[in-house]
């Protein structure tokens, strides 16, 4: 068998894309036109996109490539590929690739794929990285002739499917977990709001509430920390510290991310009144619907830490509310629901606000109760934890088998013609 590498311009026409003005005229017609967000979610093919062009749009700022051309995002990322399967066109964010002759677009869509670092190392560019169409025309890849480029992808349209149906089941038990998770802490907490939904105002998603745990303003068992304002302007002074500064970035719906923490440089009263305490429940203004309003207990990590004002510090009273019970609690059913009705939306974020956040109504049970709800659940997530880990690694290896495998197709690491059918189960 011959092989041989070449740059793409010996085997494709380069053409690059254009956005048109945003008048009416150009937009809403039937041509569809792609942009790197259309190539993100991974399909091979690509049919329809979110946004259509006119004639009329085509002709003022955008250029159209056949059916059966490649699709490559060349900034914000670089790597992204996709085949079209009409006629389509695209904006700057990305580049096609038209056969001059014959070529299996399948193998070399692979091997682009699987290439996305070597991809993204050939990007230029300071306020953006991208990839340029001259060097896009000098990337080398393997080509061996069409007979063989046509096996190997059709090797690897069959292979590739096979992993690609064992880790869309991962996946799929993996939400399971998640929705187990759910499911746990929320029959815990408040009983029957899995599958017993009142429907009565003004939380329709409750279940009837018992009287020995009576829902509660939350503001009346914690107070809620307002945190920093960044003032680059102010001038500093003699009386300043310097201190640990939690960002929006260091608190996820469950967990705190420690590694990149900033300082600042603030006046000591105003560090005074926003540090955080061991025990301070930390939840995020905004961020996605489905995870605003979940909060994570802060366990004195970074001594003297103070927060930026888009972070809530919740500081229960401790005679009455347990952090592990409140932090819990905002993951719940119930949680998601509150936060998600009462946050103001804006596509796919959402934010709230210190007075949504003390009306935030919890059942009211004793210490001892409270308690004795964290350690039972706990004891259940820890179990679910490993599971999900478990699950994890196998997505991992998967996608790591998957391109191995297609590199060692491309490259002729490997015959196709006895490789087929390996065990994946």
């Amino acid at each position: 068998m011959t092989r041989t590498s070449l740059p793409l311009r010996r085997l494709f026409n380069i053409v690059n894309g254009g956005t048109p003005t945003s008048a009416e005229e150009n937009w809403g017609g039937p041509i569809p036109w792609a942009t790197p967000v259309d190539l993100a979610d991974g399909s091979v093919n690509l049919s329809e996109t979110q946004r259509t062009l006119t004639q009329i749009g085509l002709r003022n700022g955008s250029s159209i490539v056949p059916e059966g051309s490649i699709l490559l995002s060349t900034r914000a990322p670089i790597g992204y590929t996709a085949i079209t399967k009409v006629p389509m066109a695209f904006n700057q964010g990305c580049r096609a690739l038209v056969p001059l002759g014959e070529a299996d677009v399948r193998f070399f869509r692979y091997q682009l794929d699987v290439r996305e670092d070597d991809l993204q190392a050939a990007g230029m560019g300071t306020t953006f990285v991208e990839l340029s169409s001259g060097a896009l025309a000098e990337f080398e890849v393997e080509c061996p002739d069409y007979f063989e480029q046509r096996r190997i992808a059709d090797f690897l349209d069959a292979e590739v499917m096979r992993i690609v149906r064992l880790t869309d089941a991962r996946r799929s038990q993996l939400q399971a977990f998640e929705e187990r998770e759910l499911s746990l802490i929320s029959e815990r907490f408040i009983p029957g709001s899995v599958n017993r939904a009142s429907g009565e105002f003004p939380w329709p998603w409750l279940p009837r509430i018992s009287e020995c745990a009576p829902l509660v303003r939350l503001g009346y068992l914690c107070q809620v920390q307002g945190g920093v304002t960044v003032d680059a302007s102010r001038d500093p002074s003699d009386a300043d510290v310097t201190r640990p500064y939690l960002r929006v970035a260091n608190v996820k719906a469950d967990r705190l991310e420690l590694d990149s923490v900033n300082e600042i440089t603030v006046p000591k009263t105003v560090a005074d009144r926003s540090t955080l305490q061991p025990g301070d429940v930390l939840m995020t203004e905004g961020g996605d619907i489905d995870k605003l309003g979940r909060g994570t207990v802060w366990s004195g990590e970074l001594p003297g830490a103070l927060h930026q004002n888009h972070v809530f510090a919740l500081r229960p009273d401790p005679e009455r509310l347990d952090a592990e019970y409140l932090a819990l609690l905002t993951r719940s059913l119930h949680g998601r629901c509150y936060f998600e009705a009462t946050g103001v939306k804006s596509t796919n974020l959402a934010s709230t606000s210190s007075s949504k956040v003390k009306s935030f109504p919890i059942p009211f049970v004793s210490l001892e109760e409270q308690r004795k709800a964290v350690s039972e659940v706990n004891s259940s997530l820890v179990e679910v934890d490993i599971l999900r880990a478990a699950l994890t690694r196998q997505i991992d290896l998967l996608e790591e088998r998957k391109r191995a495998l297609i590199t060692a197709a491309v490259t002729g690491q490997i015959d196709v013609t006895t490789a087929r059918g390996a065990d994946l189960s």
